[in-house]
């Protein structure tokens, strides 16, 4: 009875101590993991290591090596200690999650650095501080690096980074430039559906509607076998007669306005014109500055894309009511004939308003915004 009395004693003791070393185990594996987030890598891996040797069974070791592994990759940059704890995870503990994830590392890092680490440290550097340093100073320093290692084993990566980035910039020229080398010098279908999709979109951003269209057929026929390719090229396509159609639509406008500024130029007797017959037409210019005033208030949050567009449009509009009200002061028409100008004049006005948004991008946004809720709009 006493045997069985002092058994049973010693499982409660063992039962209350283990908790508490488990609890202690995640305290300092989570210590150190907020100490290697907190900038001091060397930190966290020394107190990972000396927690691994005092616990090399408990459940999280595997958890604890691929830390110690991915601080060594990705902050200390030493890829050999990093591939060591990698592989020594993997021997331990096969089956465990982590040691998956490993092989598939260890299998990344052998490819990144075939072609020396010192390239490879730079651009898994670049990569992991992009959102401190910001895009700009990302895309140069990875520009350099692709200067100083052009057979860099991660090169198409690198580029593909380089080619998006200068679109994201609306350095689309060189965006362009970047993508056509990706589709010359590297094959990769994935990559090439989607550096003719980018190349199509900036032609179109830059209004090169030839060079757009035949990026999108060339997808259409390289890739037909892609779904994705395929959609991609029937929408792009689509907005390139979209934009054909815009095209058009801006220079009917603009010879609208252009022959009735001339009609009106050329019929107003300006002998006649007086600087009281000038100043007669200020009701209709401040309601119109009114009105066009009241939409910017009303439109600056919308972006300054509105804002631009109605301050190009406010002195134009200004000209023509000021033009139309010379016409009618000087040259007296009957009421048929005032209503004929009337409509003449809102017909003018319509094709003012569209080319100035034309030219502003605002009736490409416009109709895009139109498109997608046609789309996917309730």
């Amino acid at each position: 009875m006493r045997e069985v009395v002092c058994i049973i004693v010693a499982l409660l003791l063992a039962a209350a101590v283990v908790p508490a070393s488990a609890d202690d185990v995640i305290e300092r594996y989570t210590a150190a993991v907020k100490a290697g987030r907190a900038g001091e890598p060397q930190k966290a891996v020394a107190d990972l290591e000396a927690l691994l040797k005092e616990q090399p069974n408990h459940r999280l070791a595997d958890d604890i090596l691929y830390k110690i592994g991915w601080i060594y990759e990705r902050e200390i940059y030493d890829y050999n200690r990093a591939v060591a704890f990698y592989a020594r995870l993997v021997e331990e503990f096969p089956e465990s999650k982590n040691a998956r994830r490993a092989e598939a590392t260890i299998r990344r890092l052998n490819k990144s650095r075939a072609s020396g680490d010192v390239a490879f440290r730079e651009y898994q550097a670049i990569l992991l501080e992009y959102y401190r340093i910001g895009g700009a100073e990302a895309l140069a320093r990875m520009e350099k690096l692709m200067e100083a290692h052009p057979d860099f084993s991660l090169a198409e990566k690198a580029w593909l980074f380089i080619a998006q980035e200068r679109m994201r910039l609306e350095r689309y020229a060189d965006g362009i430039a970047a993508y056509e080398r990706i589709i010359e010098s590297y094959d990769s279908d994935r990559n090439f559906v989607t550096a003719l999709v980018a190349i199509g979109n900036a032609h179109i951003e830059t209004r090169n509607i030839a060079e757009a269209r035949a990026a999108y057929r060339r997808l259409a026929a390289e890739a037909a076998d892609n779904r994705f390719a395929v959609l991609a090229a029937e929408k792009g396509l689509r907005r390139v007669r979209d934009f054909t159609v815009m095209r058009g639509g801006f220079y009917a406008s603009a010879a609208v306005v252009a022959a009735y500024l001339v009609a009106m130029l050329a019929g107003i007797p300006w002998r006649r014109v007086s600087w009281s017959g000038l100043w007669q037409a200020w009701p209709e210019t401040l309601v119109l500055s009114l009105i066009i005033f009241g939409a910017i208030t009303g439109l600056r949050d919308r972006g300054q894309i509105f804002v631009r567009s109605l301050l190009i449009l406010w002195p134009a509009a200004v000209a023509v009511v000021v033009c139309n009200g010379l016409f009618v002061q000087l040259r007296p028409a009957s009421r048929r004939g005032l209503w004929v100008f009337a409509l003449a004049a809102l017909v003018v006005g319509a094709a003012m308003l569209y080319a100035v948004f034309y030219l502003t991008d605002l009736a490409n946004l416009l109709w895009d915004s139109l498109a997608y809720e046609m789309e996917y709009g309730d």
